[in-house]
């Protein structure tokens, strides 16, 4: 019974809470960046002279056309370019034209790069203070710059930093554990260096004049957002100021040209690299849609390394016109098979961040990749979440202050501006473009590859870096981790799946929403089911193999730092949506979408358990008149409810949002209802077992050598290619050296034309045709082959 005489239905009490919730948040929505005098609008039919009437009606001019997501943009000479409050007349009036079917204010947007270290706060240094290299601490230093083996692959780059990139051919000479590495050395022995491969950098711009750039720079690839008065478009950023370098290290990290004896060399070192300029002023919604969707039937792979503030308080994702941008690039970029979005998870550790709290990272769209160190751990600013596909080394300290008791290590050779050469870029934007140059190698040796074979053979490609009792084996015998994704890039894995990989089936969405008001009682939790049978008889939303899973939760809290979001799918596999965050002082009502993809490969069907606990202490208050305006209101409605305390907070409604296939790739008859799938957490020991069995499967990866000819990029055509032709022959010396020596070289040499002549290295360089000097390499190393066996 409720206290006093008035009587007050459970519905009324809610409508007062949500009531209570939604003045808290509009207040804080009013506060949130500032309104530019630009309006985005969509027309419902009509084109560029329907949207210039429509302008001219209201009073304004049209500036734009941002023609992949059919939107016009506008600007109103009579509003103040930058203000806090909202044009709403304006902006009613084109809602209520009947000519056009979206309207919208341009916001600025807090997008801020996840550069974290790009000032070394541990050590109070700025990046670029080690000028010295050899400050950096190595370990049993080796001269990469000439032939060396790592297993049983030969290696040889005239780049002078390349003894230095421990993450792409690890020997520990960072002091790192020896081998933990991105095992891309197989890849490029066979040819596979991004060759035919477009690759874009969406960041402050990037330098294409380094020489280490210049050679693989791509204008088509590459545009200006932020100035554009500028007729050349051009992505070159400001180098006069050091703050806009953060594009051109991704860039360097990705396609740096090998050999040239500058700097480092790139994981795809043969790619095309472009770079659009987006970050080097206010940052918009359109904008970011226009960025996201920029020439997208010539671009193969977007790298971003920024996104919402990683300060443990922000909740933030995509909006209206990027979600859009994301959702067109998946199904029209790449001529249809979808353009390979890889976002970097964020470097907010420190401040108890979460990268679930990121919708850009949480998007099935989006490639989320994390960072490790040279040991295979996470660093102090990583940031764990379930939407983490994989992690790559880019180094970083385990602690705050540790390499001040250690002595500075090797972190990522990169380009910086004005020619510069950097070796300690880390944080997660360091980790994105790494991820990125791996891909490039992966589309050449399979361009036919959708957006979503990349993520399988991610999940499958990936091996674990470190055991720890963060690992879960999931119910379709994957591991998994909070803190790893799926575990460590593997290049050699990866392109040797991607070689004989069969695509999968389109993709399937299965919805189910579920209203249910619970209040949340402190220190306690709500449990909630949903029953699922995976759409089942839906033709066109029937899923029996799971992929990405999505839950849209809407509630209500005093303080959402406070609260942890549990999702345990029937297979029994746990993943944390929202881990208790330090710094979120939010209240008042909140919805957000969070993602899991640690439920890859499960089936769907049976119980799906929500449960959200209320952590309290989680968080220090702080003290403002709304927060406690706003526990004023819970406490009368408490007593109204007759409840001993005042409730932290309660939830509206969750809903549940499947990714699958149905089916098999494979023409196999779909998962069996009654296939059991239980997932477990395994022990320290058998996560190291695990380990130690991937490491020796990376090392002997089977990748074929690339066919020379055929591919995308048309200077692979060229007959007189002689940066690959020099590869090839360099390549076939090499190899008939470690087959047999001198003795089996020189007789190969004799055989192989059938004339009995020594062939010095010179005849090699007469062959004009790249097709018929391809037909005598591999002869030659067929004949190798088979003179080492008669030896």
């Amino acid at each position: 019974m409720f206290k006093g005489q008035l009587q007050v239905s459970w519905p009324l009490c809610l409508f007062a809470l949500l009531c209570i919730g939604n003045f808290v948040s509009t207040r804080a929505a009013e506060n949130y960046g500032h309104y530019l005098n630009q309006f985005a609008i969509r027309l419902k039919s009509g084109n560029l002279e329907t949207a210039q009437k429509i302008a001219r009606e209201h009073g304004l001019i049209v500036k734009r056309e941002l023609p992949n997501i059919n939107i016009f943009l506008l600007e109103h000479p009579k509003v103040h370019y930058r203000a806090k409050r909202s044009a709403e007349n304006e902006l009613k009036f084109l809602q209520n034209d009947e000519r056009v079917a979206h309207a919208q204010q341009e916001v600025v947007l807090h997008r801020v790069k996840r550069r974290n270290v790009i000032y070394d706060k541990q050590l109070e240094l700025p990046i670029r203070s080690i000028e010295d290299d050899s400050l950096y601490t190595r370990v049993e230093p080796s001269n990469l710059a000439t032939r060396d083996n790592i297993y049983g692959v030969s290696v040889k780059f005239e780049d002078p930093k390349f003894k230095d990139m421990w993450y792409l051919v690890n020997r520990g000479q960072s002091g790192g554990e020896k081998g933990l590495d991105m095992n891309v050395a197989v890849v490029w022995q066979n040819g596979f260096t991004g060759k035919g491969v477009v690759v874009c950098i969406l960041d402050d711009g990037i330098d294409h004049t380094h020489p280490d750039l210049s050679e693989n720079y791509d204008p088509e690839a590459s545009t200006d957002l932020n100035d554009k008065r500028d007729p050349l478009e051009d992505p070159m950023p400001d180098t006069s100021n050091i703050d806009n370098s953060h594009g051109t290290h991704c860039a360097g990290e990705v396609a740096a040209a090998a050999n040239n004896d500058v700097c480092g060399v790139g994981v795809a070192y043969n790619a095309k690299i472009g770079g659009v300029r987006i970050l080097d002023g206010p940052v918009t919604d359109a904008l970011e849609a226009e960025a996201l969707t920029f020439n997208n039937k010539y671009i193969d792979i977007y790298s971003s390394s920024w996104g919402p503030n990683d300060d443990g308080a922000t909740m933030e994702g995509p909006r209206l016109l990027a979600l859009e941008a994301l959702r067109k690039g998946v199904t029209e970029g790449r001529a249809g098979l979808g353009s390979i979005f890889v976002w970097a998870t964020g470097n907010g550790g420190m401040n108890e961040d979460d990268c679930s709290a990121d919708g850009y990272v949480s998007r099935p769209e989006t490639l989320s990749v994390g960072s490790v160190n040279d040991w295979g751990r996470s660093p102090f600013f990583m940031e764990n979440c379930s939407s983490t596909l994989a992690v790559v080394p880019s180094g970083g300290e385990d602690y705050i202050d540790q390499e001040r008791e250690t002595g500075v290590k090797l972190k990522v050779v990169t380009t910086d501006m004005n020619g510069g050469c950097i070796e300690n870029f880390q944080g997660t934007s360091s980790a994105a473009p790494l991820a990125a140059g791996c891909l490039a190698n992966v589309l050449q040796a399979n361009p036919l590859l959708s957006w979503r074979d990349v993520q399988h053979l991610v999940v499958r490609g990936s091996r674990i870096p470190s055991a720890d009792s963060s690992w879960t084996i999931n119910g379709a015998g994957h591991h998994v981790s909070h803190r790893f994704g799926f575990g460590l890039f593997d290049c050699g894995k990866m392109v040797e799946l991607a070689q004989s990989w069969e695509n999968f089936p389109q993709q399937r969405v299965c919805n189910t929403t579920r209203k249910n008001y619970q209040i949340l009682k402190s220190g306690g939790k709500i449990v909630d089911s949903m029953e699922i049978n995976g759409c089942y008889g839906h033709e066109s939303q029937s899923i029996d193999r799971l992929e990405h899973v999505q839950v849209h939760v809407k509630m209500s809290t005093v303080i959402r730092g406070d609260t942890e979001i549990v999702l345990t799918s029937p297979a029994g596999t746990r993943s944390v949506l929202l881990s208790p965050r330090g710094n979120d002082n939010h209240h008042g009502e909140w919805e957000f979408t969070f993602m899991t993809v640690h439920s890859w490969d499960e089936s769907p069907k049976g119980t799906w358990t929500l449960t959200v606990h209320h952590r309290p202490g989680s968080v220090k208050p702080r003290k403002n008149t709304d927060e406690e305006n706003f526990k004023d209101d819970l406490h009368k409605l408490t007593e109204m409810l007759d409840m001993d305390t005042s409730p932290p907070g309660y939830i509206k409604e969750w809903s549940l949002v499947l990714y699958g296939t149905h089916g098999t790739r494979h023409q196999r008859a779909h998962l069996e209802a009654s296939r059991e799938q239980n997932a477990f957490s395994p022990s320290e020991k058998v996560v190291l077992e695990i380990k130690k069995k991937e490491v020796e499967l990376s090392k002997r990866v089977q990748v074929k050598r690339a066919e020379i000819s055929g591919l995308k990029n048309s200077e692979m055509e060229k007959v007189d290619d002689k940066t690959e032709r020099d590869e090839l022959i360099r390549t076939l010396w090499n190899t008939l050296h470690r087959h047999g020596g001198k003795y089996v070289k020189k007789r190969v040499l004799k055989t192989s034309i059938g004339t009995g002549k020594f062939v010095k290295k010179k005849n090699l360089d007469n062959i004009e045709d790249l097709d018929k000097l391809v037909d005598y390499v591999t002869s030659m190393l067929e004949n190798a082959i088979q003179e080492r066996g008669e030896k």
